[in-house]
């Protein structure tokens, strides 16, 4: 074992991981091991290091009692479950890279609100915390830690089910890795079947969500005491208390849904977490929406804990983008070491381990249609002037909630804009009025989409187009046509890069280039200046502001897109712009048709908050894809709201890309 290592989070700062992960700030440290604040000096982005203590690695058993037990986690790969983004081994010591989630956890907002939530406030977490855990259940695992400092937010609102430290199998486990006499978890939120040394379940999950539940609805707990053994003892003992005895003025419906979900037998609960979560969301939709006190309520900022802190937008150059995408295929053996190590105690730094020594046990008791909108655009700015250079030191501008709409987060760390950023050349506005310029590292045209307020999605489309919300746009160009085969073979070749394969029937330089994966896409756009386009302002670039189904207007019109089936000349793509017909309100042509294009954001779904200038979660799984194809069958699939998704390392020979700007 390397001495010179550190042993406690005083000689952490600044030390590197893995080659790449620079620590900049200790955020917690406990028994276990400390939580870190790096700087990912490849992909210019901060993260979250775990380092465990070194006294813990000199327990030989360590490793392979954990490895048995931890590497099903890597299995968890769901959009509302923390992932893992790295593992291995620096000198001796294994780390742990996860996520930096800049939105807080539950415990800051219970405590913004004054320490009671509205039931209206329960939701979209709720839900997608609900799912995350039958997820995991599904996969025979239980999480065993469900608690509020565990239910936390990225910048946009979103929910992440985190801390699997004590995670295990819900059948075939290791009984070693837990003490025997001991509980591992918090008490507050334990199960009474846990409390009572009996045996747990997916249900015991549910119970600690619905305590949750109870707690911000009420600003009380079940089973309360001033110590960790009297509430283990009442919960083996005692029914919990009537929701309605600490919150009378909550309705007897969703009281009652709340107190199933904490029954103390298991088999009287909800029949599953995600039952339990739209149960409570029918008995809060039957309620109105005026808050329960008329006092204003104007949450504060996050405060800053483990998982937030208000950063500094880094200053990157052209080549962070380049490296979006980490490969997805199994970690190497010391990797997964490593991780089976640290993830018996990542996120685990205020967990309590009470011993059963004087818990006495008993047994439990008993749409309108949408018009033909063929007419003139939305009303556009046209602006003229010389070439205009942008700041390539200009932070891109910062998505927050709309205020009186939802709490704002902290300040994005990974901004979406790393470019060159070369001139460009303000033209003469196009037929319909819309600023023009030119990219001069490409040649190619772009819109100046002025901006304003999108009704984003649709309640006539899939499930994933709803809810249908509003994002507030600042001004940005997007490029009037998809990037083509002649301008990616020119990047290429300025980069010295190999270039994807042309498939024999799209060879011509003006069609539209495919075979790209989200990166490669990425990348181009930053050489040329740009950056992708968000999904809020690809669907603001191909629908307008009036809410129309496809980029021309509100009806189908099989020959104005590129698309499967009669009504074009073409088979497969076709040179970009060829369909003038399928222009969007600005003039944008192919938004339907022709490629599918990769975006931004990271997929996932839709909520009711209305944010200004949103560019989707964090991190995620899968990211968004727009627009429909040259081999898209239904109509409805090329509506300017439909979204699809792909793994972000996918290349596919039906998917390309347009790059947009700031203005």
């Amino acid at each position: 074992m390397d001495e010179a290592f550190p042993t406690g989070p005083e000689g952490l700062v600044g030390r590197v991981f893995k080659g790449r992960y620079r620590v900049t700030r200790v955020l917690a440290e406990g028994g276990m091991g400390s939580a870190c604040l790096a700087l990912d000096e490849d992909l210019h982005r901060h993260v979250v290091v775990k380092v465990p203590k070194l006294e813990l690695l000199a327990d030989r058993g360590f490793r392979a009692r954990f490895e048995r037990e931890v590497l099903g986690l890597l299995d968890l790969d769901h959009p509302h479950v923390t992932r893992v983004l790295d593992a291995g081994l620096t000198g001796p010591v294994p780390v742990l890279v996860i996520p930096y989630l800049g939105g807080g956890n539950l415990v800051d907002r219970i405590e913004s609100a004054g320490g009671r939530l509205e039931p209206h406030d329960l939701f979209p977490w709720v839900l997608e915390v609900a799912r995350a855990l039958d997820f995991i259940h599904e996969r025979d695992w239980l999480h065993r830690d469900v608690k509020p400092g565990n239910n936390m937010f990225d910048e946009h609102g979103n929910a992440f089910l985190g801390d699997f430290g004590i995670a295990r199998a819900s059948h075939g486990s290791d009984p070693s890795l837990t003490l025997t006499g001991t509980i591992v978890g918090s008490p507050r939120y334990l199960a009474p079947e846990v409390a009572a040394d009996e045996p747990m379940g997916p249900a015991s999950d549910q119970h600690s969500l619905a305590t949750i539940v109870y707690e911000c609805l009420s600003g009380h707990l079940p089973h309360e005491g001033d110590t960790a053994l009297r509430i283990l003892a009442k919960k083996a003992t005692q029914p919990p208390t009537p929701l309605r005895d600490v919150a009378p003025d909550l309705p007897p419906k969703l009281a009652e849904v709340v107190m199933r979900g904490i029954a103390r037998d298991p088999s009287k609960r909800h029949p599953s977490c995600e039952a339990f979560a739209i149960a409570l969301q029918q008995a809060v939709e039957k309620m109105p929406a005026t808050p329960r006190s008329a006092k204003p309520q104007t949450p504060p900022p996050v405060k800053p804990n483990a998982h937030t802190e208000t950063l500094v937008p880094l200053d990157r150059g052209a080549a962070g983008l380049a490296r979006q995408r980490l490969p997805r295929g199994p970690l190497v053996v010391g990797a997964l070491v490593a991780l089976a190590l640290v993830a018996a105690w990542a996120l685990t730094l205020d967990r309590e381990v009470i011993p059963l020594a004087g818990v006495t046990r008993s047994p439990r008791g008993a749409s309108s249609p949408e018009p033909a909108l063929d007419s003139a655009p939305p009303s556009a700015r046209a602006s003229q002037g010389p070439a205009k250079t942008p700041s390539p030191t200009a932070p891109r501008r910062e998505e927050e909630a709309i205020p009186g709409e939802a709490e704002p987060g902290v300040a994005p760390v990974e901004p979406i804009t790393e470019p060159r950023l070369p001139a460009i050349l303000v033209q003469e506005p196009n037929a319909r009025g819309v600023a023009t310029a030119v990219r001069t590292t490409d040649g190619a045209t772009m819109l100046l989409v002025p901006g304003g307020t999108l009704r984003m999605g649709s309640m006539a489309g899939s499930a994933d187009e709803r809810p249908v919300h509003e994002a507030l746009l600042s001004p940005f160009y997007i490029d009037e046509r998809e990037v083509t085969w002649g301008q990616f073979d020119a990047y290429t070749a300025a980069r010295s890069l190999s270039r994807p394969a042309r498939t024999e029937w799209n060879p011509d330089d003006d069609h539209p280039v495919v075979n790209v994966d989200w990166s490669q896409a990425a990348a181009y756009c930053v050489w040329a200046g740009g950056r992708l386009p968000t999904e809020a302002e690809w669907e603001m670039a191909a629908r307008g502001d009036d809410e129309r189904s496809y980029p021309w207007g509100g009806s189908w019109r099989a020959n104005c897109a590129n698309a499967a089936g009669d009504g074009d000349d073409f088979t497969m793509t076709s040179p970009v712009g060829a369909l003038a017909c399928g222009a969007s309100p600005y003039g944008a042509l192919d938004m339907s048709g022709n490629v599918a294009e990769w975006v931004f954001d990271w997929h996932a779904p839709y909520t009711t908050t209305a944010r200004r200038d949103p560019r989707g979660p964090q991190s995620g799984v899968f990211r968004v894809i727009r627009g429909g194809a040259y081999n898209t069958k239904s109509p409805a699939s090329l509506r300017a709201t439909y979204r699809t998704k792909a793994e972000p390392g996918a290349a596919q020979a039906h998917v390309g890309f347009r790059c947009a700007m700031d203005e």
